[in-house]
């Protein structure tokens, strides 16, 4: 994806630079850039020479060395073009004579002509090793962090949020002549069951493939997650975040699931990935498909209570919440019609009903069942 960079040296007492378009990281071009020098034998200048002075128009990708054709640019950038140009998100300056590299996260001259420290500094030797030898990716890891006691944490809306999911299963429930505690105990078991036979992949070796290859030109190996304090049938379920970066636990079977408060707004319908204390992980893609006939109610229940909680009106009236309903999709689609039919009748699609596509039915599953412990608190 762009994430775009600077890749510049000095020029008397200003700077001249070229754009670098995809993968800008540390991780990702920095180290392409350190297993190129070490492959030249330290030969800064001509890795200098050919990333810079002769690509005025710049990069889209060093590594496949290949050019940046669609530039309305000026040939080369200085400190003041770079002035409020925010979408640098690093910049690379090679210090030949020094034989250093530094690096920054962001944009050094947005402000002005003088620039903070840098957040890397990597000196090239003369066999083109590098000290430090790569820009190191953080190991991958779930955040350490406290449990919140019962609801502490609780957004406003979540207590409802919660009710109407229970309201709106027992009466889809009621209306097909289902059980609605049946239905809750199926999704139980499948969750637990889904957990128990579950096939986990071993933790693996962080870093990207080019800071793999690099650590192996050097010798270096790469560390693995190391296990994780705490008993090994605590899993980890990595939603983000919400404004209380605490945990909630639902206790299950032989496992406790740990997993974001108060409610996730990014990664909404994937599958639950889990962390095993040791570091390995695996995928829950066929909760569906194990719980069959149940998920289908609780489906439609976590849309009704996930629109209940976002549903908005725009100025003239007209509902909304986030993304333009499609007809000739099944799923969510229809769901996010019935409901704004249940607030507006007239509602339809000329008018451009809204709805929000993606709900976190995962995480209103972990919520519910955990409600469904006797865990609710009075509101």
């Amino acid at each position: 994806m762009s994430t775009r960079s600077i890749l510049c040296v000095p020029d008397g007492t200003n700077i001249r630079g070229v754009y670098h378009r995809f993968d800008s990281y540390p991780f990702e071009l920095g180290n392409y850039l350190l297993l190129e020098l070490l492959t030249r034998g330290g030969d800064m200048a001509g890795l200098v020479h050919e990333l810079v002075e002769d690509a005025p128009d710049g990069w889209e990708w060093f590594p496949d060395r290949k050019r940046r054709t669609d530039s309305d640019d000026p040939p080369f950038f200085d400190r003041a073009s770079l002035r409020r140009c925010g979408w640098v998100e690093y910049v690379y300056l090679f210090d030949v004579p020094g034989r250093r590299i530094l690096a920054w996260n962001g944009n050094p001259w947005f402000d002005g002509p003088d620039a903070p420290a840098p957040d890397w500094i990597v000196t090239i030797g003369a066999d083109g090793r590098a000290a430090p030898p790569v820009f190191e990716q953080p190991l991958p890891r779930w955040p350490r962090l406290a449990v919140a006691p019962e609801w502490e944490g609780d957004t406003p809306r979540s207590p409802r949020m919660r009710a109407v999911l229970e309201a709106a299963l027992a009466d889809t429930c009621e209306e097909a002549g289902v059980d609605a505690d049946t239905v809750w105990e199926t999704l139980r078991k499948g969750l637990l069951a889904a957990i128990t036979e579950a096939v986990w992949a071993p933790a693996e070796a962080a870093g990207s493939a080019i800071e793999h290859t690099l650590r192996a030109r050097l010798g270096l190996p790469r560390e693995t997650q190391p296990p994780h304090e705490g008993a090994e049938l605590e899993l980890y379920v990595p939603f983000d975040f919400g404004v209380d970066d605490r945990y909630r636990e639902l206790p299950l079977g032989r496992f406790v699931l740990r997993y974001p408060t108060p409610d996730d707004r990014s990664q909404r319908r994937e599958a639950i990935r889990l962390y095993r204390g040791d570091g390995a992980t695996t995928s829950l893609h066929d909760l569906s498909e194990r719980v069959g006939a149940a998920w289908a109610p609780f489906e439609f229940a976590a849309a009704v209570a996930w629109f209940e909680a976002e549903v908005g009106t725009d100025d003239e009236g007209r509902i909304f919440v986030a993304h333009e309903v499609v007809l000739d999709n099944p799923g969510p689609y229809q769901i996010a019609l019935a409901v704004a039919r249940h607030h507006d009748p007239e509602i339809n699609v000329g008018e451009k009903v809204f709805a929000a596509l993606e709900f976190p039915s995962q995480w209103l599953l972990l919520d519910g069942l955990r409600a469904r412990a006797g865990m609710e608190p009075d509101v």
